[in-house]
């Protein structure tokens, strides 16, 4: 799979290596620019990885009032509901780093989907472009079982999106609205890494790497590969032949 895959024996070393290169990433980034820009995931699996970031920062990156943060996708739920994406990286983040709320755009899920993409668009509208698409530094994602990444979910007509950054959509098996950055926008950012924890990704992520091409790629399948890098446990990883990283 190449040199941009790193296989961890346990989920702690994964979420400390991963965490120390986005530090390693926006510290690059941070010599030749003002700030680095990076597109938050949401799910279960990074809490862990925003918590090793926050015990991270003293030591290793002073430079966190120069990080802008974005989100790559939401529900549409208030900011403090238990499913909100935005209340998870508060916690584990956001609020042990400090970090002030004008460094922060997060998706209004709490508004209508009309309303909730309008507001991001603008808020995208503030990145870097280029080719007039907005630009990340870093998109942060992970992956389901079914192989969607953000709200991108496999069959649903959000993958098909061309000329706006955001949309929402109306996924039929969750019964409710998510919003999420289209594969436009995922595809022009500079970096791009994919966090898969556990046992329960594996299928996924052998189908990803090894399985039958089919007619329509599962969404993980429609990432510019070239940019991404893959940070795996070895649970996630069970099925694929690469050793695990010391």
């Amino acid at each position: 799979m190449g040199t941009k895959t790193h296989i961890y024996q346990a989920p702690e070393t994964l979420f400390r290596q991963c965490a120390r290169r986005i530090l390693e990433l926006a510290a690059s980034t941070l010599q030749t620019q003002d700030y680095f820009h990076i597109a938050l995931a949401g799910g279960t699996t990074p809490r862990a990885l925003y918590q090793q970031l926050s015990r991270l920062h003293s030591e290793e990156f002073p430079h966190w009032d120069r990080v802008r943060f974005y989100f790559g996708d939401e529900r549409n739920v208030p900011p403090d509901h238990q499913q909100s994406n935005y209340r998870m990286v508060r916690e584990s983040l956001f609020q042990p780093l400090q970090i002030k709320d004008s460094a922060i755009q997060r998706i209004r899920g709490e508004l209508s989907p009309e309303e909730a993409v309008s507001h991001y668009r603008q808020a995208l509208e503030q990145l870097p472009q280029e080719n007039g698409t907005a630009r990340f530094d870093l998109v942060l994602l992970g992956i389901g079982a079914d192989g969607h990444i953000a709200s991108l979910f496999p069959n649903t007509p959000l993958l098909q999106e061309q000329q706006q950054g955001i949309g929402a959509s109306y996924v039929d098996k969750l019964e409710c609205w998510r919003y999420s950055l289209t594969l436009p926008v995922l595809n022009n950012a500079r970096h791009i890494i994919m966090l898969v924890s556990g046992a329960k990704k594996a299928d996924v992520v052998r189908h990803v790497f090894h399985g039958p091409g089919t007619a329509e790629p599962l969404p993980v399948q429609m990432l510019d590969h070239d940019k991404v890098e893959w940070y795996l446990d070895a649970d996630a990883a069970r099925f694929l032949d690469e050793e695990c990283e010391a």
